[in-house]
C-alpha cells in the first residue's frame, strides 16, 4: 500500500541520515493505531495468531544490517547534493576517508532521471554499488563522471549506493618554509 511505501522511504532516510534511528514499537511489522486511546495496538505475534508484516520486518532488518556494517552510514559526513522541489528528488552523500555513500529519494509520482552533482565531494572514477533500494528503477551501480552520477529512479522510490574501500583522504595543505631569512 502507499502508506507502507511511504513508511519504507521515511525509514530509509532515518537509517542513512546522521543520528540514531528510532523505531516506535510495532512499526517494523506494520502495527497501526489512531488517535488516543488507540495510539498503538497489540503486537501481532505470529505464535499467538497475529499476522506481522514480514516484508516490512525484513526491510527494517536490512536497513539495520547496512547501517551496522557500513561505517559511512554512521560516521560519515553529511552533504545535501540535490534538493529539487519541482521533480521531488532529494540526494545526499555520506563520506569517510575510505568510503562513500549516495542516497537518492524520488518522492514524486513519476520516474525521474538526471544528474546528481558531486563535483568537489567525490572524485571522478569512483563507482558506487546499489546496497539497497525501495521501489523501482535504479541501476545496480553508478560511477562519478564529469563531477556527477547519472541515472533514473522510479516513482516513490529510493536507493542507497555505497562504494567499496577507496582513498577519499583529502590532500594535505601545502607547507611553506622560508630559508635564509634576513
Amino acid at each position: 500500500t502507499e502508506g507502507k511505501l511511504r513508511q519504507q522511504l521515511a525509514s530509509l532516510i532515518q537509517f542513512t541520515a546522521p543520528g540514531a534511528p528510532t523505531v516506535f514499537y510495532g512499526d517494523e511489522v506494520g502495527v497501526t493505531g489512531d488517535d488516543d486511546p488507540d495510539d498503538r495496538r497489540t503486537f501481532p505475534w505470529a505464535d499467538k495468531g497475529g499476522s506481522p508484516d514480514l516484508a516490512l520486518f525484513n526491510h527494517y532488518q536490512t536497513l539495520n544490517m547496512l547501517r551496522s556494517t557500513n561505517n559511512v552510514l554512521t560516521g560519515g559526513d553529511f552533504k545535501i547534493l540535490l534538493a529539487d522541489d519541482a521533480t521531488g528528488v532529494v540526494a545526499y552523500g555520506r563520506k569517510t576517508n575510505n568510503q562513500a555513500a549516495v542516497i537518492i529519494i524520488n518522492r514524486s509520482a513519476s520516474t525521474q532521471a538526471g544528474a546528481i552533482p558531486v563535483a568537489g565531494y567525490l572524485p571522478n572514477g569512483i563507482t558506487l554499488n546499489k546496497a539497497y533500494a525501495v521501489g523501482t528503477g535504479s541501476a545496480s551501480s553508478v560511477a562519478v563522471l564529469d563531477g556527477a552520477v547519472n541515472g533514473s529512479l522510479g516513482a516513490m522510490s529510493a536507493v542507497i549506493f555505497i562504494s567499496g574501500n577507496v582513498d577519499l583522504q583529502p590532500t594535505a595543505a601545502p607547507s611553506l618554509s622560508l630559508a635564509n631569512e634576513g
